[in-house]
């Protein structure tokens, strides 16, 4: 039933994508395909891959990464990481895998092996000099130095972006801190660029604030005073070319029609991104996996619940990272 499901997901992803194209810059039937601009021209079949940026690619590659991700599923010998009733053993996103496994001394040894058998057949191979693993219990009863073709990591290492870390308290420290210095830096490098106030503006929404979306939604921390202060500090010094601003920060946020410049709210973007969390908290989609891993512990208490749990009970529940990852 499970396999069925995937199946029928990925033909809804096909018909999403035929409609996706049809409405863009190429017309995809199966593995022909037409450009829309040269409609006289015949069709051409696609025979070894696609061009970068193709929509068809992600989802070629999802059905040709699937047989793996079900080896390593199915193997007895593969053990993962239970949280409740499932066994969570990998994740893959295109062509990033992560392992969750528990029992290192047979099953990296068994893990290694599938992913062999598979490259014989399909020519997949994985580059195990930018492979890491990072323990998630301190005292591991196994010598990572036996078996294992990859770095080992302890510190952690960085997925999709993120530098992931043996604690959730050390998120903040290895991503925000490191990021707030860079932007700081950047923006003290552009001040002395030629640009007009509203030019000013707009560079920091085009080359800024995305650099600070991405980990608002990923890592479930709020920034500190302090580091709202050094941002916003380093935006009005930008703004105003290290001179003495001339309006309020908070008057250059309001919208143009308020007469401001629409400035974006560091703040109040960051809690837009986590208020996202609560509203699937509130949804409670029985298709979410993240979902299903924050509920378990608190199980049977809906995780809206929480929402209503006085501070001093919650006092212990991971309010330490609002402070400096410490």
């Amino acid at each position: 039933m499970e396999k069925d499901k995937k199946i029928e997901l990925l033909e809804r992803r096909l018909d999403d994508l035929e409609q996706y194209t049809r409405l863009n810059d190429v017309i995809v039937t199966g593995l022909e395909i037409r450009p829309r601009s040269y409609s006289r021209s015949p069709a051409f079949t696609v025979r070894r891959g696609c061009r970068q940026g193709c929509p068809v690619s992600p989802l070629l590659f999802a059905l040709a990464i699937e047989p793996l991700a079900e080896a390593i599923r199915n193997d007895r010998l593969v053990a993962g990481i239970e949280v409740g009733p499932v066994n969570h053993k990998i994740s893959l996103y295109c062509d990033d895998v992560l392992l969750f496994l528990s029992s290192p001394e047979t099953s990296i040894a068994r893990v290694v092996e599938i992913i062999s058998d598979f490259s014989q057949f399909s020519g997949y191979k994985i580059n195990y000099s930018k492979s890491e693993a990072m323990p998630l219990t301190p005292d591991l009863p196994w010598s990572p130095t036996c078996s294992a073709p990859f770095r080992w990591s302890p510190s952690g290492f960085v997925y999709l972006g993120i530098k992931i870390t043996p604690s959730i308290y050390g998120l903040y420290k290895a991503n925000f801190v490191p990021l707030i210095r860079k932007i700081k830096e950047d923006l003290a490098r552009w001040t002395a660029l030629p640009l007009s106030l509203l030019g000013r503006v707009n560079l920091f929404k085009m080359t800024i604030l995305p650099r600070l979306l991405y980990p608002f939604q990923m890592i479930p921390a709020l920034l500190t005073r302090k580091s709202l202060s050094v941002l916003n500090s380093s935006l009005s010094s930008f703004l105003w070319k290290n001179k003495r601003a001339r309006l309020k920060l908070a008057v250059l946020q309001r919208p143009l029609e308020e007469g401001g410049l629409g400035v974006p709210d560091i703040k109040r973007y960051q809690v837009a991104c986590l208020c996202i969390y609560l509203w699937h908290w509130f949804k409670e989609d029985p298709d979410s996996t993240w979902l299903l891993l924050e509920a378990h512990p608190v199980t049977p208490v809906p995780l809206c619940n929480l929402l209503h749990i006085s501070k001093k009970w919650n006092s212990g529940w991971g309010t330490a990272l609002s402070s400096d990852g410490h």
